[in-house]
């Protein structure tokens, strides 16, 4: 709410101001859920300033939770474009990959990711997932970062570890119990 408010006493101030626009943008995402308005509000934004970093990664990010891949990595590209060492930026196309199911372009740029920024936990954390969509477990143990690395995603049980556990459980599932047909419920 805070930022909600900031972002409008920005355009009350200025109503020209591309990063204003943008984070009214990004506070509405998590705010009031109208679509419509968001976007139009990063239009706003990358019309007044089209290399707005920030705007390209944010709509890329709104984009990937409305399903629109393409575009999506089209403006993650922009982002990339004017800051090509973000360990962030890099993380985040991963993710929409990811998402868009190209999972061999995903795990690629994941990597790279991880190289910009062994010690960004993130990178390591999309990785993961990767790999486990692509099912290559011995690649994802290898890309463990530092002990505690992880451990600012351990609140949403988001960790290499937590993932290592669920594929136990998984195939443990896929044992057959006594009088049962062995299904993968």
């Amino acid at each position: 709410r805070k930022a909600h408010a900031a972002a409008i006493r920005a355009l009350q101030i200025d109503e020209g101001l591309a990063e204003a626009h943008a984070a009214l943008a990004y506070a509405k995402q998590f705010c009031e859920w109208n679509w419509g308005e968001i976007e139009r509000e990063y239009h706003r934004a990358l019309d007044i300033d089209p290399n707005l970093g920030m705007a390209h990664h944010w709509y890329a990010l709104f984009l990937t939770s409305m399903g629109c891949f393409e575009e999506a990595q089209i403006h993650m590209n922009c982002a990339l474009e004017l800051d090509p060492l973000s360990p962030v930026l890099n993380a985040h196309l991963g993710w929409i990959l990811y998402f868009a199911r190209q999972n061999g372009r995903a795990v690629e740029q994941l990597q790279k990711a991880v190289e910009l920024d062994p010690q960004f936990a993130v990178s390591h954390y999309f990785l993961g997932l990767a790999y486990e969509q692509r099912e290559q477990y011995a690649g994802r143990e290898q890309r463990r970062p530092e002990p505690g690395a992880l451990q600012r995603l351990a609140p949403r049980g988001r960790t290499l570890e937590g993932l290592r556990r669920r594929e136990a459980l998984r195939a443990a599932r896929r044992q057959p119990a006594a009088g049962h047909c062995g299904d993968d419920a």
